[in-house]
């Protein structure tokens, strides 16, 4: 029998053709990230701020923004493969100075930790409480 050897997952700006599968991924993810907006995606590949993980076809996406004071925040992430490394190397692709935000509860905080996320601070949210995480230049 023949091995067959897979090609390594390459980390990319999105293009508009992504799009797509990106909105399956976001939506195979709704209940860990929320409901996600075409449009939005759309203006987010648009400006640069959208990577997107490939193998055979996209299996991962980041959609992230660099605010205005130099620190970059991730809007959503997620896998359409869980438990590979995507995850991480998505994380990883944005900017740093980074921050993002994570409800308390949720297993993403593990997942930051596990990335080499620091956890500053935890504050009100709108419904819930949320983690505070942040990777800096020296934190990689």
């Amino acid at each position: 029998m023949a091995q067959v050897i897979a090609a390594p997952i390459v980390i990319r700006k999105a293009a508009i053709w992504d799009l797509d599968a990106i909105k399956t991924i976001a939506d195979a993810n709704r209940k860990e990230i929320g409901f996600v907006l075409r449009p939005v995606l759309m203006a987010g590949i648009a400006r640069g701020e959208v990577h997107c993980a490939v193998d055979d076809g996209v299996v991962g996406f980041v959609h992230w923004h660099m605010r205005l004071d130099g620190w970059s925040t991730i809007y959503e992430i997620a896998t359409a493969i869980p438990g590979k490394g995507i995850g991480t190397m998505l994380l990883h692709s944005v900017p740093k100075p980074l921050q993002l935000k994570c409800p308390e509860g949720s297993s993403a905080n593990a997942f930051y930790e596990r990335s080499g996320g620091k956890l500053v601070a935890t504050v009100d949210g709108r419904k819930r409480r949320l983690n505070i995480w942040q990777w800096s230049f020296h934190h990689d």
